[in-house]
């Protein structure tokens, strides 16, 4: 439940953006979760709640549904910059090679397998 959420709180900032952050600074990345984590225990919310909150964010392996998440999240922004791309070539070409990149990677291929990252060959 909480992981919807939290994509609500981040759906103004760009998929690239979240990444490069996650990537490139990962400790103001790690300040803006302890901000909205913080943030959220300030109310009353449920015991359940909360602990789904620390289970989701804390430091923990990912599991094959948090890849799965991570792989259908890329493929839909992947999906619409093709898409952009074929109207705004120069503004979204660059963009979608860094998101092909980002795609088709090791912890990805397992859903590679099934899908063609081609959207012209999608159906």
């Amino acid at each position: 439940m909480f992981g919807g959420f939290y994509t609500f709180l981040y759906s103004d900032i760009s998929s690239e953006v979240k990444h490069r952050l996650k990537n490139d600074s990962p400790e103001i990345y790690r300040a803006l979760d302890k901000k909205i984590i913080d943030t959220l225990e300030t109310y009353d919310l449920h015991p359940r709640i909360l602990a789904d909150i620390h289970d989701t964010y804390e430091d923990r392996e990912p599991t094959i549904e948090d890849h799965l998440i991570t792989f259908a999240k890329a493929w839909a922004s992947y999906y619409e910059t093709y898409h952009n791309s074929l109207v705004y070539t120069d503004a979204y070409s660059p963009l979608l090679q860094t998101m092909h990149a980002r795609i088709d990677t090791t912890e990805h291929a397992v859903f590679l397998k099934y899908l063609d990252l081609n959207p012209l060959n999608q159906t």
